[in-house]
């Protein structure tokens, strides 16, 4: 059945691509209206697709196929949708733990109110200047030690929700495990007024374990006593956790839940960089606007719902328009953060060739997510999106509100978002004589969404954040594949641990012949 739905869209596909976009308009008098999404903190427009309003009808009604639906309920009422791993994906309970329509969940709610209490007091307690062991005054600064979803996450809504910070400490994430970076970070820093945050699920993860060893040794050689490094460290992990690495006591220790993906967690005691910077009830906020999401995406019609409109609208690009990749261009450089935010989000989640039946797949899963900031892309990439023979779709994000200074800034951030979502999608073919400036030519038929915060605050970032999670879950269920697991991620690991081995023993096990040569060159580089 879905398989025939596929290969109607395929053939629709074929006709619609021949019609500009523009002509759409002409033809269809309310398409702005039909196409466009009004809520309270967020307008959609994505009357700039190339789609005509009678195959949008068609996309919802694939869309409302039984079994998508179905899929969604199984996430909501606890099902273990995640199958590869048997667990259940319970990251949307985290901003709904009041909600009375999940009260199924009713002893998941309880560990989340009891941790979201705990994230508090230690956030009340740094904020307030007052710990039980030391006076909290002496941190000025913190060291996040994260990587992937550990990170992403809690950098993006940080340094979005600038303008939101309440007393806000110093605040450095170290990822890589990398010497310059790692000198970049701490260069600068008093250790004895640092506090080191590190997160990691498992506490095995290489890059944040090595990060916290060298931490250890920093902090030592900066003249902190080695039996009170503990004070200096708070650890946010998983409850199965392995904490073989950490030979003392830390200063405070918090926990989240294996139903928690890493790259959904920012809504959990991994949140707590955001929490130190914004301040817990502006924390709450953030989670109230993802919880307002999750219901719309649960209970709103397809026609007006957000995620699924947007998750449609990826499957129509790539897999019916040949699409393959996509851009986020936020004109706004708090959201600078968010395309490498979405890259972990939805190519980690969707990037399969494998189905949830464990044949392969039919069709393209996820497009190549990709972006940036505003107009210094325009300086950058748009020569490709305006001329290159790849028409790639946009989302546009860009904010309304008007800062009390600097006014006219913004007006020049808002004119451009519109005037290139409106000059990739007409062009210039009408209006040049292709005989004698054909390089000139901009052949348009670009799609594009818009999407604007009326206002950027801590609860319209969890709404779009939410939006976001949601179209990739959707996009999942759409391709029958498991947006949860990331066996992917595992291979590379594996095998850098074996290559890590041949370095520190100056000797290699079997490789390809390329890998060979490289590590030889490495190894005769490093000889004594």
């Amino acid at each position: 059945m879905i398989e025939n739905d596929i290969d109607n869209l395929n053939r629709i596909a074929e006709s619609e691509e021949k019609i500009d976009i523009i002509n759409f308009f002409k033809t269809e008098n309310n398409r702005v209206d039909e196409f466009s999404i009004d809520t309270k903190e967020i307008f959609l427009d994505f009357s700039k697709n190339h789609f005509s309003n009678k195959t949008l009808q068609e996309l919802i009604g694939f869309g409302n196929n039984l079994g998508f639906q179905n899929k969604v309920l199984q996430m909501f009422e606890g099902k273990e949708v995640n199958s590869t791993e048997k667990r259940k994906v319970l990251h949307f309970l985290l901003r709904n733990h009041s909600n009375e329509q999940f009260n199924h969940l009713s002893n998941e709610k309880e560990i989340i109110k009891k941790q979201l209490a705990e994230l508090e007091s230690l956030v009340n307690d740094l904020k307030d200047k007052r710990t039980a062991k030391r006076p909290a005054s002496a941190f000025k600064n913190i060291i996040v030690v994260g990587i992937g979803g550990s990170h992403l996450g809690p950098e993006l809504v940080s340094e979005a929700l600038i303008n939101y910070h309440q007393k806000p400490f110093n605040m450095q994430f170290l990822v890589n495990a990398d010497h310059t970076e790692f000198d970049l970070k701490t260069g600068r820093l008093d250790a004895r007024k640092t506090l080191i945050v590190v997160i990691s699920k498992s506490m095995t993860t290489a890059e944040t374990i090595l990060n916290l060893k060298a931490l250890k040794e920093w902090l030592i050689s900066q003249g902190v006593d080695k039996s009170k490094i503990g004070n200096h460290f708070v650890i946010v992990s998983g409850q199965n956790a392995e904490h073989d690495e950490i030979d003392f006591k830390p200063f405070r220790r918090l926990r989240f839940e294996e139903w928690v993906g890493g790259r959904f967690s920012l809504w959990s005691s991994a949140g707590l960089p955001i929490a130190l910077q914004i301040g817990f009830k502006n924390f709450e906020r953030l989670l109230a606007g993802a919880a307002a999401v999750d219901e719309a995406f649960l209970n709103v019609d397809i026609q007006r719902n957000i995620p699924k409109i947007l998750a449609l609208i990826a499957f129509w690009n790539n897999n019916c328009m040949n699409k393959p990749s996509y851009a986020v261009i936020p004109y706004d450089t708090r959201l600078k953060l968010l395309p490498q935010y979405l890259q972990q989000l939805e190519m980690e989640s969707n990037g399969k060739s494998v189905g949830i039946d464990g044949k392969m797949l039919r069709q393209h899963s996820a497009p190549l997510t990709w972006g940036g900031i505003g107009t210094s892309s325009q300086h950058a990439v748009f020569q490709f999106l305006h001329q290159s023979t790849y028409k790639v779709p946009i989302d546009f994000i860009m904010t309304l509100e008007s800062p009390e200074s600097h006014s006219e800034l913004h007006r020049n951030q808002v004119a451009n978002c519109i005037a290139q979502s409106e000059a990739l999608m007409v062009g210039n073919k009408n209006n040049i004589d292709k005989t004698t400036e054909p390089y000139k030519l901009i052949s348009g038929n670009v799609p594009s969404n818009t999407i604007i915060l009326k206002k950027l605050t801590p609860y319209s970032l969890g709404s779009l954040l939410a939006i976001y999670e949601h179209k990739t879950f959707f996009l999942s269920t759409i391709l029958s594949i498991n947006a949860f697991d990331q066996w992917g991620v595992e291979k590379g690991k594996l095998l850098a641990k074996t290559i890590e081995t041949d370095l520190k023993r100056k000797r290699m096990s079997p490789h390809d012949p390329s890998t060979e040569k490289l590590l030889s060159l490495f190894l005769k580089h490093n000889e004594d």
